[in-house]
């Protein structure tokens, strides 16, 4: 059985939106937001409502970026039920405005290099957080 979630990078001034995680099986790390999508929910308005719950901004989806698959114990969930497979489904999206003191976690705003040293929630995040170099 898969779990379906859904999640939006938002990009502004060469800087991405992260989110620092409480929950425990992913404390203090790094993610954009995302989350569980809800019975009846799309996986848009369920990234739109993440990135507000959990970074305070409204934030508009642009278009899809990308859907992946990932291991439940990889992706480091906060539901304890997860087992097998996590379909993730990503966004991008625009920032249009913040709330004051409606996040439910720190969120802050990272250039590449500063993502490349944080703590990530997973490995299979840097596909999506870091532009990919050629040698």
């Amino acid at each position: 059985m898969a779990f379906e979630f859904s999640g939006v990078l938002v990009r502004r001034n060469g800087k991405t939106l992260l989110v620092r995680e409480k929950h425990p099986a992913a404390k203090n790390l790094w993610s954009f937001p995302l989350g569980f999508v809800e019975k009846g929910e799309d996986f848009k308005s369920a990234a739109v409502r993440e990135a507000r719950e959990e970074s305070g901004y409204d934030v508009r989806i642009v278009r899809k970026a990308k859907s992946i698959t990932v291991g439940a114990r990889e992706f480091r969930s906060a539901h304890p039920f997860l087992r097998g497979k996590v379909h993730l489904t990503v966004f991008f999206g625009k920032a249009s405005g913040k709330r004051p003191g409606k996040a439910a976690l720190v969120a802050g705003w990272f250039a590449e290099r500063e993502i490349q040293p944080l703590d990530l929630r997973g490995e299979w995040e840097k596909q999506f957080l870091l532009r990919k170099r050629s040698r």
